[in-house]
């Protein structure tokens, strides 16, 4: 018998060790990638509801009368208000509302589920 002075491969051991270390860093790196996609959302959705306040205050200043929905609209690029991003419970929308002071034309703008009054992603 000949024995065998170069030994290719890993051993058991070594390759659980390896299955074991991989599963330890996808058990972090879940969650970190969940909080990562909702903090990304809420600024996203921040930032449309700052160009949609800053299209209100264009409006008013352009046309001198205050924004309609249909008008700030009209303002961006593709004629829609943009899409709110996914909310925590993972339904895509576009359920801004948006109220538009009487005196100054000023646009209050919440992004909220279908239904419910909660303001999931407030601006800042």
């Amino acid at each position: 018998m000949r024995k065998l002075m170069n030994k290719k491969g890993f051993s058991l051991v070594e390759l659980m060790i390896v299955v074991v270390i991989m599963g330890i860093l996808i058990a972090v790196a879940i969650p970190l990638y969940g909080a990562i996609q909702t903090n990304a959302n809420n600024k996203t959705c921040g930032s449309n509801i700052k160009s949609i306040k800053t299209n209100a205050a264009s409006y008013k200043t352009n046309y001198n009368v205050n924004a309609t929905e249909a008008g700030i609209a009209a303002m961006f690029d593709d004629g829609q208000l943009p899409e709110c991003p996914l909310s925590d419970d993972g339904v895509h929308n576009n359920d801004y509302t948006i109220t538009i002071t009487a005196n100054t034309g000023a646009a209050t703008v919440v992004c909220q589920n279908a239904g419910d009054a909660k303001d999931h992603h407030p601006a800042e």
